[in-house]
């Protein structure tokens, strides 16, 4: 069984850090982190890089407007 983790944000890097730190922690770490990022400068992508060697990421840039378009 694999798992994947979800994770949509928007100038949010504190929480972000947050989360994917407690997910490096965990006794079995999920098979990927997928990081929907609307871009804001707001230190998320250096957020994103700091856990790159700790986590399997794969960043998405959100290119619409609004919240849907992060899931689509």
């Amino acid at each position: 069984m694999k798992a994947s983790v979800l994770i949509i944000t928007y100038k949010r890097s504190k929480y972000l850090r947050n989360a994917l730190d407690s997910l490096s922690k965990q006794t079995i770490k999920p098979d990927e982190v997928i990081v929907v990022l609307k871009p804001c400068n707001d230190g998320s992508e250096d957020v994103i890089n700091e856990f790159s060697d700790k986590l399997n990421i794969k960043l998405l840039v959100q290119e619409g407007e609004g919240s849907i378009d992060a899931y689509t």
